[in-house]
């Protein structure tokens, strides 16, 4: 009996040593992996640090395209309105006509975006006419801006000055209510006070 008892527990300990072996083999594989995750997460963390600035580098290469559209293409007097290159682009691009013709729809749209101020109609004319950029329709405007050497930004501000100005008495605002309502002016105006 004593063999037997040998034998049996020989074939324990064997056991418990396989059974150690193989969680020492898994345990090392885990080890293994969140070791090679946490070099992954530390590559992602620097990749998405890089992305981000480069987000913002091109964020600020934007606005100042915009800015400079803006400005060209404006007065210098509030709130902003169409100068004389401005009006000749939109009349020669056709985009008066367009939003002419397509005054009822354009106008629907800005009222389904709720606005709550003259200045939210502004913002509201500006992202109508940019969500128009991917249908057939405004193939046209882009064609334009391509061939007369302008960015796509110039006629989204020239058209959306224009829709703006027509959309606002339809909905019951006045365009000098743009200004007076406007987040940043008035934030300016706090603080000079």
């Amino acid at each position: 009996m004593t063999i037997d008892l040998v034998n049996i527990t020989i074939t324990v300990i064997v056991a418990a040593v396989s059974a150690l072996a193989v969680s020492f083999f898994w345990i090392g594989q885990y080890k293994h992996k969140v070791d090679t995750l946490e070099k992954d997460i530390e590559t992602l963390k620097k990749e998405h640090k890089e992305m981000s600035t480069q987000l913002t580098e091109c964020s600020t290469k934007i606005d100042e395209r915009t800015q400079n559209a803006a400005a060209t293409y404006t007065k210098r007097k509030s709130p902003i309105s169409l100068n004389e290159k401005g009006e000749d682009i939109l009349s020669r691009s056709g985009s008066d006509k367009f939003v002419l013709e397509n005054k009822d729809e354009l106008v629907k749209k800005i009222k389904n975006k709720a606005p709550k101020t003259a200045y939210d109609v502004q913002v509201a004319a500006r992202e109508v006419v940019e969500s128009l950029q991917n249908e057939d329709r405004f193939a046209p405007f882009k064609n334009f801006v391509y061939k007369e050497g302008l960015e796509i930004g110039s006629i989204f501000i020239i058209m959306s000055i224009y829709l703006r100005d027509i959309a606002l008495p339809l909905l019951g605002y006045t365009r000098e209510q743009v200004d007076k309502t406007d987040p940043h002016k008035i934030k300016n105006e706090e603080n000079k006070v």
